[in-house]
């Protein structure tokens, strides 16, 4: 079974995987309540991807069907740019929901990509936990409070965890992903001077200059996890720090309410007169943004200072 993974420095503990397949279930139910308003912008939004076609009867059904597996590309396109379904869901159950909601939503969306909450918010975000689980937002049993209710269950749970101290962060990352710290989601390299540690300086320098470098690129795994742990957590949480600079990844009271994914539209936004404006505004500053992201510009800066 898959699991997510709450990582500091010193400790670990796990969710069940289920846990992370039921907030996507219970947010996507939240959100599907309110397709029904908006399917004549929805028609117009299918009429040129994966559901071109469907009769106005089927559209709710086919379009809840299609968004509920969350990765389905081509949904939604506006002129030509596609409008990505699963921000929509759960951009509207951040907006319908509670604190609890709202973390399942954040953990379903960021955890195979390092959300994380800094030492002196870990409290508080284990609050919220605990709010939600005696609301049943959150689930016993699954690694909250305790160890997993299963046979190959570990830790001691992610509220103890987040309760043991105020001096580390705490940063999740998804079983079937990447863990954490990892040198891929940074562009980390070995520094130009590395050579495997099983090669004699002679070995090594039998090789000419692309073969070495070609070497250093296949091996990057192998070199970062040389590196003492607390080298590889600077590296990694420098790096993650840099990118979440728009409080994109960080969990945090500060902008909690006001968080969105992606284009930062709902299907509330679909209700309004001006949808389509608002439509084309979001997918022009998500391009923005997505641009940025993908340069990794600060993520690269901080690196090369480094």
């Amino acid at each position: 079974m898959s699991r997510v993974y709450f990582h500091t420095p010193t400790d670990e503990a796990e969710l069940l995987g289920a846990e992370r397949a039921h907030a996507g279930v219970l947010t996507h139910d939240l959100a599907a309540q309110h397709i029904t308003p908006v399917l004549d912008p929805l028609g117009e939004l299918t009429a040129h991807g994966r559901l071109v076609g469907t009769p106005r009867a089927q559209l709710a059904d086919r379009f809840n069907l299609y968004a509920r597996t969350g990765g389905t590309p081509n949904l939604l396109i506006w002129h030509g740019r596609e409008l990505r379904a699963s921000s929509l869901m759960l951009n509207t159950a951040l907006e319908l929901g509670d604190d609890g909601v709202k973390l399942m939503a954040r953990l379903y969306g960021q955890c195979e990509i390092h959300a994380y909450v800094e030492g002196p918010h870990r409290a508080w975000l284990a609050d919220i936990m605990e709010r939600g689980l005696a609301t049943g937002v959150l689930r016993r049993g699954m690694g909250w409070e305790g160890k997993p209710d299963h046979p190959h269950g570990k830790g001691r749970g992610v509220i103890p965890l987040l309760r043991s101290r105020d001096d580390e962060p705490v940063v999740m990352s998804y079983s079937v992903c990447d863990g954490f710290p990892n040198p891929v989601a940074w562009d980390w390299e070995p520094p130009a001077e590395w050579r495997p540690p099983s090669w004699t300086a002679e070995e090594w320098a039998e090789l000419d200059g692309d073969d070495q470098e070609d070497y250093r690129a296949s091996a990057v795994d192998e070199a970062f996890g040389a590196l003492p742990s607390d080298e590889r957590w600077r590296i990694a949480m420098g790096a993650l720090r840099a990118r979440s600079k728009a409080g994109l990844l960080e969990l945090t009271p500060d902008g909690w309410d006001d968080f969105c994914f992606g284009h930062e539209l709902s299907l509330f936004d679909l209700q309004a007169d001006d949808w389509r404006d608002r439509v084309e505004r979001a997918l022009d500053a998500q391009a923005q943004i997505e641009a940025l992201w993908a340069a990794r510009s600060d993520t690269a800066d901080w690196l090369r200072e480094r």
